[in-house]
């Protein structure tokens, strides 16, 4: 087909430009693959950063709070792709901004790496206060049974543009 070039490898930003310019960006995977259950397709950010339409396939792994600034299609097949395109491409110009917009907005204020860190460490304090309760517990009834496994401790660092994951022995860990 003609009108599909392959550009090769292009630098960041001029990606970006090309994805703000095109009618829709399309991320079609099998929803019935198991893994989906448990996949957040790292294009989800970037597509709805860019403002324009995000067709995309609805995935266990996606929570619902994205699916108001998506475009969704049932399923991966070429002609459901090809009319989620023709309804996008037929849709009025100013809606398709306003909610490409809306897209923007909502992964610049609530996806941003401090919202997101935020969360993990509620989320990993939340887990230390299961943890503590637990010896606590133990302590209080002298049981000599073992409470359980606290799983590998995620180490959130952040720097001005990366938020870094490591792991790390509990044994190790001072809250």
């Amino acid at each position: 087909n003609p009108r599909i070039i392959y550009g090769g490898f292009i630098e960041r930003q001029t990606l970006f430009e090309e994805e703000k310019r095109a009618i829709a960006l399309v991320n079609a995977r099998n929803p019935e693959d198991n893994y989906t259950r448990y996949s957040f397709p790292s294009k989800t950010f970037e597509y709805l950063y860019s403002g324009t339409p995000f067709i995309t396939t609805k995935l266990n792994g996606v929570p619902k709070e994205y699916s108001k600034y998506t475009y969704e299609i049932v399923n991966n097949e070429p002609q459901n792709i090809a009319y989620a395109i023709d309804l996008v491409n037929s849709m009025d110009k100013d809606a398709i901004a306003i909610r490409g917009n809306e897209a923007r907005k909502f992964i610049v204020e609530e996806k941003n790496k401090i919202k997101q860190s935020e969360k993990l460490v509620s989320f990993f304090t939340y887990l230390r206060k299961i943890w503590m309760n637990a010896l606590q517990e133990k302590k209080k009834t002298n049981a000599n049974t073992n409470i359980g496994f606290l799983p590998t401790l995620i180490i959130i660092f952040v720097s001005n543009d990366t938020l870094l994951f490591g792991t790390n022995s509990i044994r190790y860990f001072f809250w």
